[in-house]
């Protein structure tokens, strides 16, 4: 598996072990050639959870960029698949060192948007109850969307609620935390995880909390989530409520 390092930063030096183009194995790629490339340690954060791959750059230690990455995708085995192409009249050479540099500002709003949805999660469990189960989500740098159970539509008043929750926790700049926890800890510490979702034995909790409480305002949040979070909530800025839709 692919040793992800890209909560601690978004660059890191790492050896290219696999090149795959059309499904073969190649010991080069060159200009202008879709591919994907697969490294030993990657700051690359691959979709899952709701969350959209990263994109960004492959250099050489003269920090010329060869490779555009376009997304990044794991296989079941924790393998990061990097896809992209080559830029022209440039090559990556299997075994070599490169530098893997991920494009920080989509991935700052993209981390936002994460965050903002497990807000947004506890915050329609307020409004419309405990019940309210969340069955999926999309979060990209451009905006979230949350899946959800409910019994009937929510009326505009319960959506200016919890859009009012939402940008309270955010104008608190709550500290964000995140701990690895045995999942059976975790689950009875009150961390809320997606139901059929299949969680390995040691897993990550994100958490945000108004100890004290504002405008009789009781706030926890608890997910287990590998996503990637902002340190504080104030990094979100606003939250606003664009449309609600059904699917049935």
């Amino acid at each position: 598996a692919t040793q992800f390092v890209g909560y601690e930063r978004v660059f890191q030096k790492s050896k290219l072990i696999k090149i795959i183009k059309n499904n073969q194995f190649l010991d080069n790629i060159k200009g202008n050639y879709e591919g994907i490339l697969v490294f030993k340690s990657t700051p690359f954060y691959a979709e899952s959870g709701g969350q959209i791959g990263d994109s960004g750059y492959v250099e050489n230690s003269s920090k010329e960029v060869l490779f555009k990455v376009t997304d990044t995708q794991k296989n079941k085995d924790g393998i990061f698949l990097h896809y992209g192409k080559v830029l022209d009249n440039k090559k990556l050479v299997l075994n070599k060192t490169y530098n893997l540099v991920v494009e920080s500002a989509r991935r700052k709003k993209i981390t936002k948007n994460h965050s903002v949805t497990h807000i947004l999660h506890e915050s329609l469990r307020k409004v419309i109850g405990e019940y309210v189960s969340q069955k999926g989500s999309l979060v990209s740098d451009e905006k979230i969307r949350f899946d959800f159970t409910c019994n009937k539509p929510i009326s505009q008043n319960q959506l200016d609620k919890i859009e009012k929750i939402v940008n309270t926790v955010i104008t608190e700049n709550l500290t964000v935390s995140t701990r690895m926890l045995p999942i059976k800890k975790a689950l009875k510490s009150g961390a809320i995880g997606l139901f059929g979702e299949k969680y390995p034995d040691v897993v990550r909790v994100v958490k945000m909390e108004i100890k004290q409480k504002r405008e009789n305002l009781d706030f926890i949040s608890s997910e287990l989530c590998g996503g990637t979070h902002v340190q504080f909530t104030g990094e979100i800025g606003c939250f606003k409520i664009i449309n609600q839709t059904a699917v049935s």
